[in-house]
């Protein structure tokens, strides 16, 4: 009965954040400088996306390609951007649970764990930005 308990909450926990990290995604609000790199990226054609910002960029030219191919196919508005990134998080989050469920049988250790992932900053904030960082959670909780 404990066990579904903790389970039960901790599907509560993860749901609520996920309810409330897509309701951010529907709030209007402008992009801010680094987003609209991004978005201006996806627009260049690939070659010169290439050229003139991934060779002089710091970050990791994946998450561009994937930017540019996602807007093809769902649109340049802010909630179309912003859910590319979302998926992310919520894919790491996911990759995170899985990876738990083989590092400990423990269910408070696993419970907090999920709890401390889904209201750290990466997973809330940059869930919900036009940029690389949560396909970078992602690809970090993959390579674990």
């Amino acid at each position: 009965m404990k066990l579904q308990a903790d389970a039960a909450f901790k599907a509560g926990v993860v749901i609520l954040v996920t309810l409330v990290s897509a309701y951010l995604i529907g709030l209007s609000y402008s992009y801010w400088w680094d987003e609209l790199l991004s978005v201006s990226q996806a627009q260049l054609g690939v070659s010169e996306m290439f050229t003139k910002t991934i060779l002089i960029d710091v970050h990791p030219p994946l998450y561009p390609f994937l930017l540019k191919i996602w807007v093809a196919l769902f649109g340049i508005s802010e909630i179309a951007t912003r859910s590319l990134s979302f998926i992310f998080a919520l894919g790491a989050l996911l990759v995170f649970q899985h990876n738990l469920t083989q590092l400990t049988h423990n269910a408070l250790e696993r419970g907090l764990s999920v709890l401390f992932f889904v209201c750290a900053w990466p997973f809330l904030f940059y869930g919900n930005e036009v940029r690389s960082y949560s396909l970078l959670l992602f690809l970090s909780t993959v390579c674990y």
